[in-house]
């Protein structure tokens, strides 16, 4: 789970992580925001797949 500061929310360069997952063979395949009830999430949950071996 990623939020606006980052994962565990910490700060951290989303366009750095992604391509480091990218090198370890990650593909993001959806990037969604969650909402809940009325108000906006500002978090963003990622979901990767990978070739198993």
């Amino acid at each position: 789970m990623f939020d606006k500061n980052g994962i565990l929310k910490t700060k951290f360069d989303l366009d750095g992580k992604l391509n480091e997952l990218g090198k370890e063979d990650w593909e993001l395949v959806a990037m969604v925001t969650p909402v809940s009830g009325w108000a906006m999430s500002v978090e963003l949950f990622a979901t990767f797949k990978r070739k198993i071996e």
